[in-house]
């Protein structure tokens, strides 16, 4: 139950993105010859077309923060937006394998390709942890707050049943 390596997270934020950001968030990804993200389903080139794409639909309504997009304009901007997401995805899991719960090595290879880490998160108070004492038996140790302020004192109870 306790938990041993650390698992981060990539910040995308496409709905506070406008076109243009996204556009440019797709194409500046440098991901093709990355050592660490070798098995993307989107590659670069398909991304950069999608991004290609959507920037030609546009024109110069692509600086408008709320252009009124044609269904066909409608449709290649879902298209990038799903590609961007599937990247971010597979980019956080392959790096969180590599990584192993070093956050600077996490960091380093996030920010090579191009995207950027989530803050760190403060550590979470576990509430209860239970371990197998014995067959039969569970121990299960909780925190218990003794007046404000003194969360160090723990409580142990066991559990017997039958197997």
């Amino acid at each position: 139950m306790n938990k041993t390596t650390g698992y981060y997270h990539i910040v995308l934020g496409l709905a506070k993105l406008t076109i243009l950001e996204e556009v440019n968030l797709a194409l500046g990804l440098v991901y093709a010859t990355d050592p660490v993200y070798i098995t993307p389903s989107i590659t670069q080139v398909a991304l950069r077309a999608l991004a290609t794409t959507v920037q030609s639909d546009l024109g110069t309504r692509i600086t408008l923060p709320n252009p009124t997009l044609t269904i066909t304009e409608k449709q290649d901007v879902d298209a990038l937006s799903r590609g961007l997401l599937t990247v971010k995805s597979e980019v956080e899991v392959a790096v969180n394998k590599h990584a192993l719960g070093n956050r600077n090595l996490f960091d380093i290879v996030v920010n090579r390709i191009g995207f950027n880490s989530a803050k760190a998160h403060a550590s979470h108070v576990r509430i209860f942890e239970s371990k197998s004492v014995g067959i039969g038996m569970i121990q299960i140790i909780a925190p218990v707050e003794h007046g404000l302020g003194h969360p160090n004192l723990h409580i142990s109870i066991w559990y017997y049943y039958c197997v």
